[in-house]
């Protein structure tokens, strides 16, 4: 992790919105990548553009009876 990032993470207040970023990979032939990000408009990271989507992530429940877990 970048250095400066670091230091902007462990900082208590800051000005600096952390977005959350997510890479959905659909097994299709061809292979189909989708770049979201949590906010309200496209951002770009990594010269790769993540486009604005509302979308929410749980915590990930262990499952023992074969089931497939979902975020």
């Amino acid at each position: 992790m970048d250095t400066s990032l670091l230091l902007e993470k462990n900082k208590l207040n800051s000005t600096i919105p952390w977005l959350i970023l997510l890479e959905v990979t659909i097994p299709s032939t061809p292979a189909t990548t989708l770049y979201l990000v949590r906010n309200t408009e496209n951002i770009t990271y990594n010269l790769q553009t993540y486009a604005a989507f509302p979308f929410e992530l749980d915590v990930s429940k262990q499952v023992s009876k074969g089931d497939i877990p979902t975020i």
